[in-house]
């Protein structure tokens, strides 16, 4: 019966197709021989394709805006800033700018506005607002097709909403796309055009951007500014890094620009022979070889400068080590240069390596056991924010060490961290889900790997001054649902001493 229907339906279509016409069975009585296609029945299907073809280039949209993104090919994880400009769209919608923006980030009492997608191949809808870490936002493959995940292997580069709302000032920040590749898989010549859009009511807008990889020219530039930074740090068995001052004034002045854009800026390194590196292998700088030249992951040290992306950092650099690379007594000079067109700002960082002095002294008497109630509280939200909880003390005077040495201990892997139950054997291969030490936590309070039943992580952090744990929701409401309560106990070891932590992490409403 249903293909009956079927036939039913489709003979008063092709009646009213020009230059087709309904037949019976008995017209071509010959089935020993294909049937050969007239000039008219070629003439119409290339018409009807023409039809289709058109069809599918169709952009269903109020409003339509052409932007264009270019970058270098790369080999590590960077991207480019492109600014959104809402005049259009206010208009288009009726809304402010702080409206719409406000929409995006789903604030409480902002207009309902979602982020989509337009597949290429077909300009049919991609209504998931994201693929990505953003709330809107999307990864791509060179057809200019939505790909499912960012490692899938047609994945090439992403457009990916950054932004922050401030629910108590009511106002928007960092609110920009970041456009980016995946590393290794585009080349120079590559070219590729995405649409994103938004959705209110009835109305939609999209961003037509197109992605266009380009060649790296010479670099041609004078030096026009000159300063010199002197780092002093203690060995480091973590990335964390140093916040360096410079003179940015003075530096865009000397380049002549208003702002540090990083669409118009580049930076570059000075290799030992004096030729210029001009891939960054480090965000917003390079990683540096034991002799100070620009390398690649894993070297001794690293330069960046993020001031592209955040204001606050605008006029400093970022130094960090290789993590358990450098002793004391290492010194090297450095080079992290800013390029626009003709003219030069080279930073020389000279980084010297010193021993750590403890202020501290151990607390007396041997490691005992003790144990404590940890409550950790924060909103759900739809990224890794964490909350902390400070058990510096208590560490302190169980362990009997300084919180130097703790510290020490966490990086090393002496420090341990059991989740629900201590082994009577230590293992050789503590398993942890999470940043070491720390896991990913079941609902239930048991370990779980990321995205695989995981509603929470807890791991614990450190400095030379500070310890804590720390606790956060996994961005999904499918994993972690908001107002989840996970309850667990980590038995913390070291030295000798065991802190039992009774946990609970208790995530919130959405803000």
């Amino acid at each position: 019966m249903k293909r009956l229907l079927y036939n039913l339906l489709l003979l008063p279509v092709l009646m009213l197709l020009p230059g087709v016409m309904a037949t019976s069975c008995d017209d071509y009585t010959d089935f020993s021989n294909p049937h050969v296609l007239t000039d008219d029945e070629l003439a119409e299907m290339a018409r009807q394709q023409h039809i289709a073809d058109s069809l599918r280039q169709v952009i269903n949209a109020d409003l339509i805006i052409e932007v264009t993104v270019e970058d270098y090919a790369t080999t590590m994880w960077n991207s480019k800033v492109l600014e959104l400009d809402f005049t259009e769209v206010e208009k288009l919608f009726g809304l402010t700018t702080d409206q719409i923006l406000s929409g995006i980030h789903q604030a409480p009492g902002a207009p309902d506005i979602s982020g989509f997608a337009i597949q290429g191949t077909t300009h049919a809808d991609y209504t998931t607002p994201s693929n990505t870490n953003g709330i809107w936002g999307h990864w791509w493959r060179n057809d200019g097709d939505v790909t499912t995940t960012y490692n899938e292997d047609a994945s090439r580069f992403f457009v990916e909403w950054q932004g922050y709302y401030d629910e108590e000032s009511g106002t928007n920040e960092e609110c920009y796309f970041n456009v980016g590749q995946f590393p290794e898989r585009c080349v120079a010549g590559d070219e590729f055009k995405v649409i994103e859009g938004l959705r209110y009511q009835d109305k939609r807008v999209v961003w037509v951007i197109t992605y266009r990889v380009i060649e790296r020219g010479e670099v041609k530039g004078g030096i026009v500014y000159e300063e010199t930074l002197d780092v002093t740090m203690n060995p480091r068995m973590t990335y964390d890094s140093d916040a360096v001052p410079f003179n940015v004034e003075a530096m865009m002045s000397a380049l002549g620009v208003s702002q540090m854009d990083g669409n118009t800026i580049a930076v570059i390194g000075v290799n030992a022979d004096g030729s210029y590196a001009q891939e960054p292998t480090a965000n917003g700088g390079f990683w540096y070889d034991a002799l100070g030249y620009p390398g690649s992951y894993p070297g001794a040290f690293y330069i960046e400068y993020y001031g592209f992306e955040y204001a606050e950092d605008l006029g400093y650099v970022y130094v960090g080590q290789m993590p358990g690379e450098l002793q004391a007594g290492y010194s090297a000079s450095a080079k992290l240069g800013f390029m626009n067109e003709d003219k030069i700002a080279m930073l020389t960082i000279n980084l010297h390596v010193i021993s750590y002095e403890d202020p501290e002294t151990p607390p007396a008497g041997d490691p005992t056991s003790d144990e404590i109630d940890v409550l950790i509280e924060k909103p759900w939200t739809d990224d890794y924010a964490n909350v902390t909880f400070d058990v510096r003390d208590i560490l302190r005077e169980t362990f009997k060490m300084t919180t130097y040495q703790i510290h020490m201990a966490k990086n090393s892997g002496d420090l341990r961290i059991y989740c629900g139950e201590l082994p009577e054997v230590a293992p050789d291969d503590m398993g942890y889900t999470s940043d070491i030490p720390g896991y990913w936590l079941s609902a239930d309070g048991g370990i779980a790997t990321w995205g695989d039943g995981s509603a929470v992580f807890l791991c614990m952090g450190s400095s030379e001054t500070e310890l804590w744990l720390y606790a956060g929701n996994f961005p999904d409401a499918a994993l972690c649902a908001p107002n989840t309560e996970v309850k667990t106990t980590y038995y913390i070891c070291c030295n000798g001493g065991v802190v039992k932590a009774n946990v609970t992490v208790r995530i919130g409403d959405v803000p």
